[in-house]
């Protein structure tokens, strides 16, 4: 199973159009796949008590479970301040202090970044696949910069640019050459 992590807590983020996309298409390839869409992060879950151990959280626990279940991942995320989101920096902290051996540890991640300019969120791909790194989690070498993501969706919210379509097929059939690599070289 994959899950692809939409990564923008923001309502109505320009980004979710490109997972749906990338969810659509592994189902055609016979993946299964789950997303774990950020947009639902609640707001209750920044308090110091996030780091202690045992503590509950509804969605923090259904996101562990998820992720549990899954050794591949794909993290799509926008631009903010040059970098990431900090609604998924804080997702993947309340995640490590939950195990993060477990949770991180030997998993696969492809990376695409979306942007309403003309970098792709290059910089913020770099600082994630860093974080992903540091946990353990083994990040595919090329990632997707998507930019100048407004013009790519039409007024109901879904993706219509076609070189924006092939671009994440390509890459999503590269992330699964990448992620049966890796398994063989892991078995």
């Amino acid at each position: 199973m994959i899950v692809i992590v939409q990564g923008s807590n923001r309502k109505g983020n320009l980004t979710r159009p490109f997972v749906e996309y990338a969810a659509d298409y592994l189902n055609e390839k016979g993946e299964a796949c789950v997303i774990l869409d950020l947009e639902h992060l609640p707001s209750d879950i920044l308090h110091s008590e996030m780091y202690a151990s045992g503590v509950e959280h509804y969605f923090l626990d259904q996101a562990a479970a998820e992720m549990r279940k899954a050794t591949r991942w794909v993290f799509a995320f926008p631009e903010y301040n040059g970098s990431f989101p900090g609604g998924l920096k804080l997702f993947i902290d309340a995640l490590s202090v939950r195990d993060f051996k477990t949770l991180f540890g030997g998993k696969t991640a492809g990376l695409i970044g979306t942007s309403s300019g003309r970098a792709g969120n290059l910089r913020g791909l770099d600082h994630f696949s860093s974080v992903l790194n540091h946990l353990g989690t083994n990040v595919m070498p090329q990632s997707l910069p998507v930019s100048l993501i407004d013009a790519m969706i039409d007024g109901s919210g879904n993706l219509k640019d076609e070189a924006a379509k092939k671009s994440i097929s390509a890459f999503l059939d590269r992330f699964l050459a990448f992620t049966t690599q890796q398994a063989t070289v892991s078995a």
